[in-house]
């Protein structure tokens, strides 16, 4: 089945992305503090509780503790659904493949009628794949791409399968060895997300090829911290064992909720040692350490804007308004982010607890349109522009 690819450059420097966490790395649910700046835990046991009012339900497999940024694509998300009359419900799964497939066939039982799947490896969409087309359950991908060309190839053929939403990830790890290579720093060590972990790779393959563009040495990697404190350890054996050598710390990702901010700490401790720091994505705190100079550069995170239009192509396949005949992709471009004010226009303005369009909007200014119109939608989609909508209404 033929597919069609369009890309969603993001146009102006207030436009941001998460890895890619999409997609981001299987944090992508990667940033790190809630709203609140306190996680928002959820019920491990299910999440699935509906009003009763919904004429259809989607389905999110979700993390257990949400940050500002994940809250946003939460509520954008569920704001979508309720728009056109349905209700998004959610299931705690722990990013890895058996959870994935629990989360799904949990989803499906209780009656959705799409979900959204943020795959950890491209095998669990054999399983995802066969359990929507049995159910006759849509399905879109979101954060991730498909790199297998076998596994491709399969979910393609799928009549339930919408397509996918991701970041350019390979683009992201190439922009991040270009801005550690600018900051003047060479000898750097790695904290990225697990050795399976796909999206994880193809951020790595991106850097590698900076790297031997820009004549950059890789000295050490620390893979998957279970959480902040380790994510710290890692950093402090690397300035013990290294010293001055190590010049730079790239963070291509993780699932350690609040390592971001935890690692630039940490790194204000041994300021002297003037340790460059780049990092795929951020939390709330990080605007002071970007102006500070403890962060170096970060890229523009992308998971609200991704959030947004998986939502919008899974809500109206379901209410029988699909927006095109073939799966899509759309491929979100990153933007290096080095000004502390963009990065703090971007918290006070979209990861916040309000969507960016409100259920009267929704009709109009999402789900009415094509994919082209999307994608315009995600080119001129910033920080004050919603800023601009916000305070028109």
């Amino acid at each position: 089945m033929k597919k069609r690819v369009i890309a969603l450059l993001m146009a102006g420097a207030m436009v941001f992305s998460l890895a890619a966490c999409g997609s981001t790395d299987s944090s992508d649910a990667t940033n790190d503090t809630s709203a609140a700046e306190t996680d928002t835990e959820n019920d491990s046991e299910s999440e699935t509780e509906v009003s009763g009012d919904a004429s259809f339900l989607i389905g999110y497999p979700t993390s257990a503790s949400y940050n500002a940024v994940m809250n946003a694509m939460h509520l954008n998300r569920s704001t979508i659904a309720e728009a056109a009359g349905g209700e998004l419900v959610t299931e705690i799964f722990e990013f890895d493949d058996a959870t994935t497939i629990d989360a799904v066939e949990k989803l499906i039982t209780d009656g959705c009628a799409g979900i959204f799947v943020t795959p950890v490896s491209n095998d669990v969409l054999y399983n995802v794949t066969d359990m929507c087309d049995e159910a006759g359950v849509y399905f879109v991908i979101s954060m991730r791409s498909i790199t297998d060309d076998d596994v491709k190839a399969y979910v393609e053929d799928s009549d339930y399968y919408l397509g996918c939403v991701y970041e350019d990830e390979y683009q992201a790890g190439y922009m991040l060895g270009q801005a550690l290579y600018e900051s003047g720093a060479t000898n750097y060590c790695l904290l990225t997300t697990s050795a399976d972990n796909t999206t994880g790779q193809t951020r790595e393959q991106g850097l590698a090829d900076a790297a031997e563009e820009f004549g950059l040495n890789c000295l050490d990697t620390y893979r998957d911290p279970a959480d902040a404190t380790e994510a710290v350890s890692a950093v402090e054996s690397w300035i013990a064992k290294y010293g001055s050598e190590m010049e730079g710390i790239v963070r291509l990702g993780s699932n350690a909720t609040g390592d971001q901010s935890a690692i630039g700490a940490k790194l204000e401790e041994y300021s002297s040692y003037d340790i460059k720091f780049v990092t795929l994505d951020t939390d709330e705190n990080c605007v002071s350490y970007l102006e500070d100079g403890t962060i170096t550069a970060t890229l523009g995170d992308l998971l609200i804007q991704d959030s947004i239009a998986a939502a919008t192509i899974l809500t109206n396949a379901v209410t029988g308004n699909s927006m095109s005949d073939e799966p899509v992709e759309l491929a979100l471009q990153y933007s290096i982010i080095s000004d502390a004010e963009e990065l703090e226009a971007y918290y006070e303005y979209m990861a916040v607890d309000e969507p960016i369009y409100t259920t009267d909007e929704i009709p109009t200014s999402l789900l009415a349109l094509d994919i082209d119109g999307l994608e315009d939608l995600c080119n001129s989609m910033t920080a004050l522009e919603v800023k601009e909508l916000h305070e028109s209404r």
